[in-house]
């Protein structure tokens, strides 16, 4: 199930990130006695301050295809299931005092601030990459992506 559902995320994860993983943790559940596995969770792990999460399920009745990216200061969402406004910046964070670092047990303050959601070009992913594979075949140009990359 992890290489049907889970491929996307991973292939954005490689667009995104310049880090590769590490370490890699996956665990899954079947509903049905003697079947594969219907639920997986996957863990990547980073040689940086980073950690990647995956949930994927064959039984959800909701498609979800959101990435979540988030950082000390803000945090990008992608929802490929929005018809527009698919990538939204939010200004959101928690906000810590030295005491707080020092004293795990204190208060955290979470803010809350604007969300940004710029413009994206409206063209059909797959389109766009077919069209650049055919322009690389056509120039001899090396692809921005390639059977290695997977993508």
């Amino acid at each position: 199930m992890l290489w049907d559902l889970a491929v996307h995320d991973l292939s954005i994860m490689d667009f995104v990130l310049a880090a590769k993983p590490a370490a890699v943790s996956a665990t899954g559940f079947s509903n049905f006695p003697n079947r594969p596995e219907n639920i997986a969770y996957m863990t990547l792990f980073f040689n940086e301050p980073l950690i990647a999460l995956v949930f994927v399920s064959w039984l959800s009745p909701q498609k979800i295809l959101a990435t979540h990216i988030g950082s000390a200061k803000k945090m990008l969402v992608y929802d490929d299931n929005q018809p527009v406004e698919k990538v939204k910046i939010c200004d959101c964070g928690i906000d810590m005092t030295q005491d707080q670092i020092e004293n795990p047990r204190a208060y955290i303050a979470y803010r809350v601030g604007d969300v940004l959601s710029p413009a994206l070009d409206p063209a059909e992913p797959l389109g766009v990459e077919f069209q650049h594979y055919v322009h690389c075949l056509e120039t001899g140009e090396k692809p921005h992506r390639d059977a290695q990359s997977g993508h």
